[in-house]
């Protein structure tokens, strides 16, 4: 961010501008089809100042921040999608994937935390929730309105997740995918009945409880167990300092979403006057229905006159099925891992992008919520763990993890970097030339993971390996396996780069008999 951003940015027009505020549409130079939002912010005192690394910290959409005389400069991305309301109008959105949104949402909201309540407030609202490929994320658009005036308690922000919570699960759904045990912690936001002391809190409550009931797709909706929420303040060992009124609590800041709102800027605007001939791609996507005699997916593709769908389905990275069938039906399916993937093509002759849903059946996750059958498996209690010979720094944020595991006893729980990989060495190895290493790994998000593998022997690099891993969904367990090029080694090094919360278990460094 050394240069200004007169430098790096082309002005394509004005979006707003009153006495506190201009908004200008962009590109970027010598790449004009990445349109940028440019937002000056004035006469806001030393807020901005004061916060300018906290904003920096939080704001996921951030390319540029300066303060130059005309103000505070923040340049953000944009990103062509679908308002939350205008998509719960346009698609039937059923349990499972209001479900993930929710997850998305308190996730996502979390690194607003050390920002002030009033800001934290605006960030949070439903109009900042676009929906992307069925994905949702958050704009991040600042917009001011001196008219309003709001001086935002923590009470007043937890109503607001509270209210934006039952808007996703609620809006245009009907009986069979209503919540009662969702609806109920929600109720418990919006009275004021819970110990939370900040937005992670509450973000580590649903964690659980999705986590346990909806996340591993191992239980039909009809067999899941009733869960209350349970309040997990334990997380949080500190709670966040009330910040003082600021400058935001006398003219308070409207966020809304770059889509069909208040604002007008609608989810094409941007283009117009540009004399370009957007070709809009159909979008791919299919909700799961789990019968008693097996699976239905259901086509809910958007685009104009659909011409073609071609489904496949994997079990264990093992094509199963390929169909260009409607709809798929998959009866009576075994344990192992499956992967559905759909796309879709629109009248012109375009494809759309790839929506794949991974499901494991009889996957052992550790769930304190299963069978007390499932729990006595003797298979089961095998901490393969316990054989290798580990080396970590937990100042790295590494640590035995005895809640969320795979199998066994425990798994390894890893806090996400990208500046700083996290490193995990195995020693005291004894490998030949036909040897293996394998592991399964989970993320808390579907953000790309770097690993890399270093094997020595004596202190002698023997070889090193690269790998890309893209997690197929948030709280997914997924195997990794090489089988060649690691040779005689008594020593393997990984490291691993991600922005999200990594799991390990399972782990295998051994050679074939």
């Amino acid at each position: 961010m050394d240069a200004s951003y007169i430098e790096k940015y082309n002005i394509l027009q004005t979006f707003q501008s009153n006495d506190h505020q201009k908004v200008f549409i962009g590109t970027v130079k010598d790449r004009d089809h990445e349109i940028v939002i440019i937002n000056i912010l004035r006469d806001l005192g030393d807020l901005w100042k004061k916060d300018k690394e906290k904003l920096e910290n939080a704001l996921g959409n951030l390319l540029h921040l300066e303060i130059v005389e005309e103000g505070f400069v923040l340049v953000t991305t944009f990103k062509d999608a679908q308002p939350l309301e205008d998509y719960f109008n346009q698609t039937h959105v059923g349990i499972h994937k209001r479900m993930n949104i929710l997850f998305a949402y308190l996730r996502d909201i979390v690194k607003y935390k050390e920002l002030d309540y009033s800001l934290q407030s605006m960030l949070i609202d439903e109009a900042q929730i676009l929906i992307d490929n069925h994905q949702p994320f958050l704009s991040e658009l600042i917009l001011i309105d001196k008219n309003l005036e709001m001086d935002t308690p923590f009470e007043g922000l937890v109503k607001k997740i509270a209210g934006v919570m039952k808007k996703i699960l609620i809006a245009g759904s009907s009986l069979e995918d209503e919540n009662k045990d969702m609806l109920q912690f929600i109720h418990k936001l919006e009275n004021g009945e819970h110990t939370y002391k900040d937005i992670e809190d509450i973000y580590h409550a649903f964690r659980s409880y999705y986590l346990y009931q909806w996340a591993m797709g191992e239980q039909s909706t009809g067999s899941r167990k009733s869960l209350a929420l349970r309040e997990e303040s334990s997380f949080r060992k500190k709670a966040q300092p009330r910040m003082g009124k600021s400058m935001l609590g006398k003219m308070a800041l409207l966020v809304v979403a770059l889509g069909l709102g208040t604002y007008g800027l609608s989810k094409y605007g941007l283009l117009e006057g540009r004399q370009e001939n957007v070709l809009v791609e159909p979008v791919a996507y299919f909700e799961r229905i789990e019968t008693s005699t097996g699976w239905e997916f259901v086509n809910k593709s958007t685009g104009n006159n659909l011409k073609e769908s071609i489904w496949e389905v994997l079990k264990n990275e093992e094509i199963i099925e390929s169909t260009k069938a409607k709809d798929l039906m998959i009866a009576s399916p075994e344990a192992g891992i499956y992967k559905v993937s759909l796309k879709v093509k629109g009248e012109k002759g375009q494809w759309s992008q790839p929506y794949e849903e991974e499901i494991i059946l009889g996957n052992n996750v550790n769930d304190e919520y299963s069978e007390a059958e499932d729990l006595s498996d003797p298979l089961e209690e095998v901490e393969r763990l316990d054989k290798l010979h580990l080396e970590y720094d937990t100042s790295q944020g590494i640590s035995l993890d005895h809640d969320i595991y795979k199998t066994g006893n425990y798994g390894i729980r890893i806090e996400g970097s990208i500046d700083s990989p996290r490193k995990i060495s195995f020693k005291n190895l004894s490998l030949n030339d036909q040897s293996f290493f394998s592991m399964w790994i989970m993320a808390d998000a579907a953000e790309p993971i770097e690993i890399r593998l270093k094997g020595l022997q004596k202190n002698r690099l023997v070889f090193e390996k690269n790998i890309q891993h893209q997690p197929s969904g948030a709280y997914l367990w997924e195997l990794l396996n090489i089988e060649d090029g690691i040779g005689s080694i008594d020593r393997l090094e990984m490291s691993l780069s991600a922005p999200s919360v990594l799991w390990l278990d399972d782990i295998e460094v051994d050679s074939f008999k």
